[in-house]
């Protein structure tokens, strides 16, 4: 794997050496326009020469002592990232010899690394730009013949997923990837999974018509596909069904989902039999972002595995998750993962020494950095100390979609959002309450609401009162019992006048989901039945807004008191309580 990247005149990197961590997952993290992409595109540049090299000339031309000249391609073979010139790749857009450079490859992007059998293997390799013409070489290496290279593989941030999707070779999967449109390509990274696992099978089954169990457990335990499948299952409650190829008659590739549910009694993963299988198309881009990864990241094709704001698309719990999972996959697969993120919440659970400091070009040396680098992408809390100075109360929430929720259910039982200061975040209530008790000091008066989605936390752990147990005098904690805030919006009649469709309709849709509201007192409950407690109601609504052509934040306007739910007027309660008795 990867432990020192040399860069010379790639973007904003005059003269660089950065180590990194081996076998690892690292985080790289700083500012805006401190380099953290840029790190990332310049590995993504490399293994695109690298590719270029040994096609066009064979292997030895990355090896030591290969004197030959370099390869030429043409702007619209440029592959790894998207850029509006060739320019764009060079310090100043200045990819001119200078009277300091040995020859015209004025670009130089180098790669220090240990094999099992070697350590120190070097490969740095040269770009010249001429008329538009970008023009590769190797320009330093230490390597043999028989030496391994890391392979890489880089996947920018999700931008969307095509209606239809042809089956493409390496190279349009690389230059989509590219483009930053890996969405375009997701159904071949699956199809590439599921054709291995289907090899593997027939190999396992060898003349038999069953695989034996103890193949079948080893299958599951470490084919790439089954992996897949397994996190989908547990994290998404899915599957992937993925329909054969043929090339004589098939004009694209089909990959259907389908929920599934945990039998007690036969201790597997089943279909309810009510429920369609759907092109992964309708799913979230937070689903498909996450699919879109650990299919790369599952690929026994890479070492190493680029990340560019994987979280991006991804709720504060799946980030979450997404950084747990890496982490596990990366272990059993030997990979090595470089994520570039903005993201507070990867940056807060992640240990200190895998967090690589872009501004810095190095490792944070304590966890105490941590709170540098916050500070450094936004200073988070700065803006709201004034608010809170003047207030003294304050309402923590998750988003400001949270807060017109909420005043817009306010109109409807007649009540009035206090005025304090709201502080958006996804942070714990704990890192909240550390927060409160810093501001505290400052402002001896201050009161505190802090409210936030159950998430992934068991639903037994949320009590009638909504109170979480970190609770402090003058700082009250309240978790919603459902899921998250978007599940008070799953009711069937307002979101039948919002869609201007019928209530059936709408129940049919939810029928699909696993869920059956037979009457009002059931849905506003505190305890209401588990499907409506636990289901994603932040996917739910999206997907029914899809579905039956309505916008979400329209449904409240279309409920009554009668159907407010009693958790939503529990927090009203809070309100009065914590704030209007002062």
């Amino acid at each position: 794997m990867i432990k020192e990247i040399y860069l010379h005149n790639f973007k904003k990197f005059q003269d660089n050496r950065i180590k990194i961590t081996p076998n690892e997952v690292t985080l790289i993290v700083g500012s805006n326009n401190s380099g953290k992409s840029t790190i990332i595109q310049a590995l993504a540049v490399w293994e695109f020469c690298k590719l270029v090299l040994t096609q066009e000339r064979g292997y030895g031309s990355l090896c030591k002592n290969y004197s030959k000249q370099g390869v030429g391609i043409n702007t619209d073979e440029f592959l790894p990232m998207a850029i509006p010139s060739l320019k764009h790749l060079w310090t100043n857009l200045k990819p001119q010899k200078t009277a300091l450079e040995k020859d015209g490859y004025t670009l130089r992007i180098g790669c220090r690394w240990d094999t099992d059998s070697k350590s120190d293997l070097y490969l740095e390799i040269g770009l010249s730009l001429t008329n538009e013409r970008l023009y590769i070489k190797m320009t330093q290496s230490n390597i043999d013949i028989v030496d391994s290279i890391p392979r890489i593989a880089f996947m920018p941030t999700f931008a969307g997923i095509l209606e239809k999707e042809q089956k493409v070779t390496m190279a349009d999967r690389r230059k989509q990837i590219g483009k930053g449109l890996a969405g375009s390509v997701i159904r071949n990274l699956i199809y590439e999974l599921y054709e291995e696992n289907d090899r593997a099978r027939d190999r396992y089954k060898e003349n038999r018509k069953k695989i034996k169990s103890s193949d079948l457990k080893k299958l599951r335990e470490e084919d790439p596909f089954e992996i897949l499948q397994a996190e989908l299952r547990k994290v998404f409650s899915t599957e992937l069904k993925v329909k054969p190829y043929n090339e004589l008659y098939n004009t694209h590739i089909e990959v259907d989902c389908f929920f599934v549910k945990y039998d007690e009694q036969t201790k597997r993963y089943k279909k309810p039999n009510n429920y369609n299988e759907r092109d992964i198309m309708v799913q979230g881009n937070g689903f498909l972002q996450w699919l879109s990864v650990f299919c790369l990241a599952l690929n026994p094709n890479y070492d190493i595995l680029l990340l560019d704001e994987p979280d991006a698309h991804l709720h504060n719990s799946l980030q979450k998750e997404l950084m747990q999972t890496i982490e596990k996959i990366s272990q059993q697969k030997k990979k090595q993962v470089l994520i570039a993120t903005h993201s507070s919440k990867l940056i807060k659970e992640t240990q200190y020494n895998k967090i690589l400091s872009s501004d810095k070009c190095k490792y944070l040396s304590e966890d105490i950095k941590k709170t540098d680098i916050m500070l450094g992408l936004g200073g988070t809390y700065l803006p709201y100390i004034d608010q809170a100075k003047m207030h003294k109360k304050i309402v923590f929430l998750e988003a400001e979609s949270d807060y017109r929720f909420l005043a817009e259910w306010a109109k409807i039982v007649k009540k009035k959002m206090p005025k304090v200061c709201y502080i958006y975040g996804t942070e714990s209530h704990m890192e909240r309450k550390r927060i409160f008790l810093f501001l505290k000091k400052q402002i001896p008066d201050l009161v505190a609401i802090s409210i936030r989605d159950r998430d992934t936390e068991h639903v037994n752990t949320v009590k009638k009162d909504l109170k979480h147990e970190c609770s402090i005098k003058d700082f009250n904690a309240l978790t919603w019992k459902r899921t998250n805030i978007e599940n008070y919006l799953l009711y069937p009649s307002p979101i039948a006048m919002a869609a201007d469709v019928s209530e059936d309709v709408v129940k049919a849709c939810f029928s699909e989901m696993c869920i059956v509201i037979q009457t009002a007192e059931i849905f506003i409950e505190h305890d209401a039945p588990g499907a409506l407690l636990t289901i994603d109601g932040k996917t739910t609504i999206e997907k029914l807004a899809h579905n039956l052509n309505f916008d979400k934040n329209d449904v409240i306007s279309h409920m009554t008191p009668q159907i407010v739910c009693d958790d939503i007027k529990t927090v009203f309660e809070y309100f009065e309580k914590v704030f209007l008795s002062i």
